[in-house]
């Protein structure tokens, strides 16, 4: 509606308001009056001729019974009447009025004995009370104080005739009126005054509703133009059931599908053609948005394979995040997904080129660690001491590249997927002692005391025992050269329920809380490390990672900079499922097919 249209609104309430307020007004002083001269006819008419004949207009009257009766009649109707000041009879003697009889006591101020004449009686008053017609004067103002009265006249009906006798006279204070007259108008003012008030209110309000909504359309407008211009795609999706509200044309191209009302949490896979990399389906229960829905926090996955209705294949990386209302309770869960297909292929490639490269490197670097140890033992000639000191540096930085190059053929096995899982029953305690044994050296040199905790029932799990004593000697060995000499070092396992948990906690130089979400990534050292030492490369965690994924467990830590680290992984007591493979991380060729 328009501000014209609010202008004539309020105005028409204005008119109506003071219309009501007058009329109430005027109905209110008619009243007043009205009842003023109804109640003077009353008693006017209770006033008997006989009685008042025989009263003579003095002061001789106060010993006449008549005047008795007809001053008792004026204080009865003052009673019956609270809002009456004064009640009075008065007589006419040349033309002028008095007082034959008042409800006053004779002690009052304000008594008037018979035959006083009323000196302040206005021409108004005496006209009317001497032509006998009834009537209200008033408000007007005299000694006794300012009123509104009521006249009515006392006739003798003698022989058929009317004789004027008197007139009644009934004073009302004015302030009573007025205050009649002030309660009657209030309420179709105030009424007037809050339904405006109310008016501009609602005025002020359906403007910034207006102003709001149009903000939402124009906001909305631009969210619309952003999702549907982006190179991602982004759905979102109700909750529990994970049914799709929205999808973008961009998602909609990479799924090769539009929103399907009949897809839930328990079907999405199957509609929209979801699997892993090797082709299985992928998991409900591993789905990010599935997971975003269940556990409320965002989870990204970078493994899911869309065969789109052409046969085509792509990966994509999805992100699930849920979205909560300022309670904290979720309301619906956005997942933004984008084609991760040429970012696999490069991986692919470029794991294929370290894998053929380290090929290539291993066998100039195993002839030159074989020559190496041949000039070190001297069988080629007795080394002098400089010449020692060198072919021993040179040993040492070949077995560090021979260290390089393992672990990235390492990666590359796990990544192309030909590393093989062959568990056996395997016992943790014997497994743990003998990575201890292997590192002992290193620990008595740096002085450091290590505290071992395992259950001597804890029985023996179904694992690949070459795999799992890569992960203790990676935590082990990690401890020990990030922890200052005289350090300590505890290796717990425990048995849980339906897992074993293994822990190595150091108190070493810890991880800045700022690199980790980088600990797991290939090639990461922290900032406080390489200032202690150079010496790694970065890719222990990383295939640490992936050893415990691929056994069906789980990993992670908690480290304070400068107090020290925890790194703990879970074995499922079920134990670890064989995987068929090319190559075990030690690089042997294996029969499996």
């Amino acid at each position: 509606m328009g501000s014209w249209r609010w202008l004539v609104l309020a105005g028409i309430i204005l008119v109506f308001g003071s219309v009501t307020t007058i009329f109430n007004i005027r109905s209110t002083d008619t009243a007043v009056r009205t009842s003023l001269l109804s109640r003077g006819e009353t008693v006017a008419a209770g006033i008997h001729s006989d009685e008042l004949v025989s009263l003579s207009g003095s002061q001789a009257d106060l010993v006449a019974g008549d005047y008795k009766k007809i001053k008792q009649s004026m204080i009865n109707i003052r009673a019956k009447n609270p809002d009456a000041r004064f009640v009075y009879l008065m007589g006419f003697r040349d033309s002028k009025l008095f007082f034959y009889a008042d409800s006053e006591a004779t002690t009052s101020k304000d008594y008037s004995a018979p035959g006083d004449l009323y000196k302040d009686a206005s021409e108004f008053k005496v006209k009317n009370a001497l032509a006998g017609i009834p009537f209200v004067e008033g408000p007007y103002t005299d000694v006794w104080g300012t009123w509104i009265s009521g006249y009515a006249p006392v006739f003798d009906d003698e022989n058929g005739q009317k004789k004027l006798l008197a007139t009644v006279g009934i004073d009302v204070s004015a302030s009573a009126l007025e205050e009649q007259i002030f309660y009657a108008a209030a309420f179709p003012i105030s009424t007037t005054f809050f339904i405006e008030l109310f008016l501009l209110l609602y005025y002020r309000w359906h403007k910034r509703q207006i102003a709001y909504r149009d903000t939402i359309a124009i906001e909305k407008e631009k969210l619309r133009t952003i999702l549907e211009n982006l190179s991602v795609g982004v759905a979102l999706s109700s909750v529990p059931d994970g049914k799709p509200v929205m999808i973008n044309q961009k998602g909609i191209a990479l799924l090769g599908r539009g929103m399907n009302p009949n897809t839930t949490t328990a079907n999405i896979s199957e509609i929209y053609a979801l699997s892993k990399p090797d082709g299985t389906p992928y998991p409900q229960e591993e789905n990010p948005l599935v997971i975003a829905i269940k556990e409320g926090k965002t989870v990204t996955k970078d493994d899911v394979v869309v065969t789109k209705p052409d046969k085509t294949k792509i990966f994509i990386r999805g992100t699930s995040s849920p979205i909560k209302n300022r309670a904290g309770e979720m309301v619906s869960v956005v997942s933004v997904f984008e084609d991760i297909t040429r970012e696999k292929e490069i991986d692919r490639m470029k794991s294929e080129f370290i894998s053929i490269a380290s090929h290539q490197l291993r066998t100039p670097l195993t002839a030159m660690k074989w020559f190496s140890q041949i000039l070190l033992s001297g069988k080629a000639g007795v080394l002098e001491g400089k010449q020692k000191e060198y072919i021993h540096d040179i040993s040492t930085s070949n077995q560090r590249m021979i260290d390089l190059v393992n672990s990235l053929l390492d990666i590359s096995r796990i990544e192309s997927g030909r590393i093989m899982v062959d568990p056996a029953p395997t016992d943790l305690s014997t497994l743990v002692n003998d990575v201890i044994a292997d590192v002992k050296i290193k620990m008595d040199e740096k002085k450091q005391k290590l505290t071992l905790s395992i259950p001597q029932d804890l029985e023996k799990i179904s694992i690949d025992p070459k795999l799992i004593r890569q992960v203790y000697m990676n935590f082990l060995t990690n401890a020990i050269k990030y922890t200052p000499e005289e350090g300590r070092i505890t290796i717990n396992i425990e048995k849980r329920e339906t897992d074993i948990l293994s822990k190595v906690t150091d108190t070493g130089y810890g991880i800045p809380a700022k690199d980790k979400d980088r600990v797991f990534q290939k090639f990461y050292r922290g900032e406080n490390i390489l200032k202690v030492t150079s010496d790694g490369t970065g890719l222990g965690l990383y295939l640490v990672k992936a050893i415990i994924e691929v056994s069906g467990g789980t990993l992670g830590f908690e480290s304070t900079e400068g107090k020290g680290t925890t790194f703990w992984f879970t074995l499922p007591l079920t134990g670890s499922e064989a995987k068929k493979g090319e190559v075990s991380l030690s690089g042997e060729k294996t029969n499996l097919e």
